[in-house]
């Protein structure tokens, strides 16, 4: 007799038992068990064969086989690592070679736009400076053109106030022109007055003492010695 690993069917067939007692049996610990390449066994006595012998001799054959392609997997997954390492390792090492290279590229390119930037900042300041003395210049030229404004509007206004004088002038010589037209109208009017006056006299004369036309005619023909002003 000797110890086995069956799987549960098989071992359930042997002992002419249910799978449910089988697995009853293995959680109470009545049988040991293990995880096989095929699941779950349980250890059984069974007559030993020849037939089981060479079971036992195949499975343990293949329990080695996977275990040496298991350690072949690994070396072959750290062989691979390795190589990838070893790559990123070259990489590594041409960008560094290459950040260098870059690096003096690099330098040479800032020397060379420090000294372009030092020339362009003094023609930079030369034109600035060169901007400031035209902005100098034409300040200076439209202060100039403002002081002739100014001026001009102050001989402007200079002369609208002699203008307004003479026009003041004017109005006070037309009001006294006017106001010699007013007396002379005043004295037209009264001499056409006298003169009525007198036509009436000197019909009511001529009409009243026919012996008397003749002085009459004669005082009518004597110009008058008073003034036309009175």
């Amino acid at each position: 007799m000797g110890d086995r690993w069956l799987g549960i069917s098989e071992a359930a067939e042997h002992l002419e038992v249910t799978k449910r007692t089988i697995w009853r049996w293995v959680r109470s610990g009545r049988l040991d068990s293990r995880e096989g390449p095929g699941g779950r066994q349980v250890r059984v006595e069974t007559p030993v064969t020849d037939a089981d012998i060479t079971k036992d001799t195949v499975s343990l054959l293949e329990d080695q086989g996977e275990r040496q392609l298991q350690v072949a997997g690994t070396a072959v997954t750290l062989a691979t690592k390795a190589a990838d390492q070893a790559r990123k390792d070259l990489k590594r090492a041409r960008r560094v070679g290459l950040a260098g290279w870059t690096l003096t590229f690099g330098l040479l390119v800032v020397g060379v736009i420090g000294a372009w930037w030092g020339a362009t900042e003094a023609g930079l300041l030369r034109l600035s400076e060169t901007r400031a003395d035209m902005l100098d210049v034409e300040l200076a030229e439209t202060d100039a053109e403002l002081v002739k404004t100014e001026v001009a509007q102050v001989q402007t206004a200079a002369e609208l106030v002699e203008v307004r004088g003479d026009l003041v002038v004017t109005r006070s010589r037309l009001d006294d022109s006017q106001a010699h037209v007013v007396r002379l109208v005043g004295e037209l009017a009264d001499a056409r007055v006298e003169l009525a006056v007198q036509a009436d006299e000197l019909g009511a004369a001529v009409t009243s003492e026919p012996t008397t036309r003749p002085a009459v005619i004669a005082a009518a023909r004597e110009p008058t010695t008073q003034p036309v002003g009175g």
